[in-house]
C-alpha cells in the first residue's frame, strides 16, 4: 500500500492560512508487534506526561471511543499562528514509529477488537470450500481527521470482486434536493431537529450463507507472516456490494420498527409525525417534541451502535454540518439557510486559489491550451471540488 501524508489546513488566528510540512519524530522500533502494542497501550495511559493525550482521551480510548491528540503540538508555528484544522493520513510504519504512535495504536487495537467482537470473520475449516476463489487483500487505513482525532479503518480491497450484476452495486440514498426540502419543511412547522451517525455501518450486515469471501488478514493481525486466510462474516468497508447491503440492513429494521419508507426517495422515512433521512450512516430526525426525537435516536443507536452529533446553540440558532454544508436553523422563527462558506475557504486554501479574483458571473472566454503545462496538480480533484459546491446548495 503506497504511503501518502498530506497537511491539508493549517490556518493562522491573523492573517491569510499557510500549509506546513509537519515534521515526524521517529521512535524506537521492536520486532515484536505484539509486545509493541501491548507497550503502547500501556504507554497511553502514561502519556500525559509527554502530552501526547488527554486524560479525558484515554477514557475515550478505552471506552472504544477514539482518541484526541493535543492539536498542532508537533507543527513549527511562528509567532501568532494556530492550528484551526488539518488532516493527515499515513501508512501504519508512519503512524506507529511517529510522535504520536501511541495514538495510532490505540485506534488500530481498538477497530481490531471492535471486529473482533462482531464476529467478522472465522478461521477456515476442513469442510470449508475455497478452492478457487479469489482471495481478498485488506489493510488498516490510519487518518488524523481536522479535529485531531487519530483514527484507524479497516478496509479491504473489493476490487478484485465482480457483482453478478451492476444494480448489486448500485446503493439508493436521499438526494441533497429530499434533504433541503426535509430542514425547510421542519423549519416552517417549528419541528425540533436531531442528528446521529452510525460507527462502522457496513460492518452491521452480514454476509448472505450462500456468499463466499475469502479475506487476506493484515499481518500484524495475523499469526502467519503472509496474513492469515479467513471467512468474512459481515461486510467490510472497500468490498462494493457492501453499501447496498447496509442500506438494505438498515431499511427492514426502520420499516420493523413502523417507519414507512417513501417510494421516490429512499432513504426518507416517516413514522407518524416522526421523519428522518439517511445518508448512508448519517442520520437526521425531526418531529414537534424534543423528547420524541431524542427517544428516536436512541431506538436506533441501540440497535446499531454509534454516537448523537450535538449543534452548536446560538440563542435560538441551531448550526449544524450536513455533509459539508453549514444548516443554520431556528425553530423559533421558523426559518433555514445553507450555505457552503467554510467548504469553499478550505477548497481556496487546499488549492492556493485564496488570492483569486472574484466574479459575479464566472464565464469568461480563455484558452486552456495556454501556459506551461502543470502535471502535478491536482485538476481533477479541483473540478470535482467545485461540482460539488455548485449543486449542493442550488434551490432548484
Amino acid at each position: 500500500m503506497p504511503g501518502c501524508f498530506k497537511l491539508d489546513i493549517l490556518q493562522t488566528s491573523s492573517g491569510p492560512s499557510t500549509t506546513r510540512q509537519q515534521h515526524w519524530k521517529k521512535l524506537g522500533r521492536n520486532s515484536n508487534f505484539k509486545d509493541e502494542l501491548e507497550a503502547a497501550l500501556q504507554g497511553a495511559r502514561a502519556s500525559l506526561a509527554r502530552g501526547f493525550l488527554s486524560e479525558d482521551a484515554v477514557a475515550e480510548a478505552l471506552q472504544a471511543q477514539g482518541s484526541t491528540a493535543d492539536s498542532g503540538s508537533d507543527i513549527d508555528l511562528d509567532d501568532g499562528e494556530c492550528v484551526t484544522a488539518y488532516v493527515v493520513q499515513l501508512i501504519r510504519r508512519e503512524a506507529c514509529h511517529g510522535i504520536e504512535r501511541e495514538c495510532f495504536l490505540v485506534a488500530d487495537s481498538l477497530e481490531r477488537l471492535q471486529l473482533l467482537q462482531l464476529d467478522c470473520w472465522r478461521p477456515i475449516e476442513d469442510t470449508d470450500d475455497v478452492k478457487g476463489l479469489p482471495v481478498v487483500s485488506s489493510a488498516v487505513v490510519y487518518t488524523k481527521k481536522r479535529c485531531g482525532k487519530c483514527k484507524a479503518r479497516f478496509v479491504a480491497f473489493g476490487c478484485v470482486m465482480t457483482p453478478e450484476s451492476k444494480a448489486l452495486a448500485f446503493s439508493p440514498t436521499v438526494s441533497h434536493m429530499a434533504t433541503r426540502v426535509f430542514c425547510v419543511s421542519s423549519a416552517s412547522e417549528g419541528k425540533f431537529l436531531g442528528q446521529c451517525d452510525i460507527s462502522n455501518a457496513f460492518i452491521r450486515s452480514t454476509l448472505d450463507p450462500s456468499e463466499t469471501v475469502l479475506l487476506r488478514l493484515p499481518k500484524h493481525w495475523s499469526e502467519s507472516p503472509r496474513g492469515d486466510l479467513v471467512l468474512l462474516l459481515r461486510f467490510l468497508y472497500g468490498l462494493r456490494i457492501a453499501p447496498r447491503n447496509w442500506f438494505e440492513t438498515l431499511s427492514e429494521w426502520l420499516t420493523s420498527a413502523g417507519f414507512r419508507m417513501n417510494e421516490m426517495e429512499p432513504g426518507l422515512f416517516q413514522r407518524g409525525s416522526i421523519r428522518l433521512v439517511v445518508y448512508v450512516d448519517d442520520i437526521l430526525v425531526s418531529d414537534d417534541s424534543q423528547s420524541k426525537v431524542d427517544s428516536v435516536i436512541q431506538e436506533i443507536l441501540t440497535k446499531f451502535s454509534g454516537k448523537v452529533i450535538p449543534a452548536e446553540v446560538k440563542g435560538n440558532t441551531e448550526i449544524r454540518d450536513i455533509l459539508g454544508v453549514r444548516l443554520t436553523y431556528s425553530r423559533v422563527e421558523r426559518s433555514c439557510s445553507f450555505d457552503l462558506e467554510q467548504a469553499i475557504i478550505r477548497i481556496c486554501e487546499r488549492f492556493k486559489i485564496e488570492a483569486g479574483c472574484p466574479i459575479s458571473a464566472p464565464v469568461v472566454y480563455s484558452d486552456l491550451t495556454e501556459g506551461q503545462e502543470d502535471s502535478s496538480f491536482p485538476l481533477r480533484s479541483l473540478i470535482g471540488s467545485l461540482q460539488y459546491v455548485a449543486s449542493l446548495c442550488r434551490p432548484d
